[in-house]
């Protein structure tokens, strides 16, 4: 931002030196400078010259805003006071040296210089009306920047709904799924992916269903879901083992019945866990 507002500057300003000085205003500036011990008379006569120029810099800038029409938005004085130094012509500058009572160089500048107020005065509205338009692109990325804040807001809002949403959904699903109601249990856990697809237990369950109709591929599907969601979602070990058994992997299905045991919750499969109790035993019996 400041580095384009710079070249708006520069750009400007470079613009000016082809224009014809049509009403020029005279300015005078005077400075001095006392060198110490360990300064230059260069650096003294430097030093004196800059000082000059700031204070006729400071003369136009006043003129400048004498002649300014609008009283809002205005530029800053030190702008002003840059567009004056920049476009300011010096016509002559003299030097004088006195030795100070202390015995020091004292230097002292008169610079005369000459500024078409007029041009500065465009300049300096042009400026303006650059400036107000960066003002407004900057109020417009604020704005921007409130509202991505707002809807980030908002979003994380429905995220969270939406996270709730599904989680309910599942528990209504594992109750229907108890009652023998499969088909609306299934629906539910379809609308549940819908709005949390993030959600392991919901593809434990998906999977739960598609085993017990015999749809092994699209269970061991969604079990691989859930797992890769959350390795600790009891849910897909479960199914897993149930499948390892089913293939005769004895050593496996005990495996998944034990890390089923270890994170599963009471609630949702309280029928299930003494069973697998059981089965671990004779599973592992039965390979010993």
């Amino acid at each position: 931002m400041k580095k384009f507002f710079s070249y708006l500057v520069f750009t400007l300003i470079t613009s000016l030196f082809t224009v014809a000085y049509a009403e020029v205003t005279h300015f005078t500036g005077k400075a001095s400078y006392t060198a110490e011990s360990n300064e230059s008379i260069k650096y003294a006569q430097d030093t004196a010259l800059n000082e000059a120029m700031r204070n006729i810099s400071m003369q136009a800038a006043v003129a400048i805003k004498s002649h300014y029409a609008s009283q809002n938005n205005r530029l800053t004085d030190d702008m002003v006071e840059m567009v004056s130094a920049t476009i300011m012509q010096i016509e002559k500058k003299d030097f004088s040296t006195e030795i100070t009572s202390d015995e020091k160089i004292k230097v002292t500048a008169v610079v005369l210089a000459s500024l078409d107020v007029e041009q500065a005065k465009k300049m300096s509205q042009k400026l303006m009306s650059v400036k107000n338009t960066l003002a407004d692109y900057e109020k417009v990325q604020e704005e921007y920047a409130t509202a991505q804040s707002q809807y980030s807001t908002m979003k994380e809002q429905y995220d969270n709904l939406m996270k709730k949403a599904a989680r309910t959904k599942t528990k209504e699903g594992i109750k229907l799924e108890r009652e023998g109601k499969t088909d609306e249990a299934f629906r539910l856990y379809q609308e549940a992916v819908h709005d949390d697809p993030d959600y392991a237990r919901v593809y434990s369950r998906l999977g739960h269903i598609y085993r017990g109709q015999g749809k092994k591929e699209l269970a061991e599907e969604n079990y691989a879901k859930a797992a890769k969601l959350d390795a600790k979602e009891a849910g897909h070990h479960y199914g897993r083992a149930i499948l390892l058994e089913q293939s005769g992997k004895k050593v496996e299905a005990a495996k998944e019945y034990r890390l089923f045991i270890e994170y599963s919750d009471i609630l949702e499969y309280d029928e299930e866990i003494p069973v697998i109790l059981k089965k671990i035993i004779e599973l592992e019996e039965d390979v010993s």
